[in-house]
């Protein structure tokens, strides 16, 4: 995505947490986890789904099956 990596992992603690992480240039830029799903955004603005999650927003392109890039 963009010069991006972006890694889905799932949480510990809970069943259905999900952790997303987003690393440009070796360095993270951005992690977040959910129940179910998760948003994360980068600095450039776009926003990175994963899970059940859905923000609404008509623009989708996904990276997997589970993983959507939206905005």
């Amino acid at each position: 995505m963009d010069g991006y990596d972006v890694y889905l992992a799932r949480g510990r603690d809970a069943e259905n947490t999900i952790c997303l992480a987003i690393v440009k240039d070796g360095e993270w830029e951005s992690t977040g986890c959910g129940g179910n799903g998760v948003t994360v955004t980068t600095r450039s603005g776009a926003k990175v789904e994963a899970g059940g999650i859905r923000t609404g927003e008509d623009e989708e392109n996904a990276l997997s099956d589970s993983v959507r890039v939206v905005g």
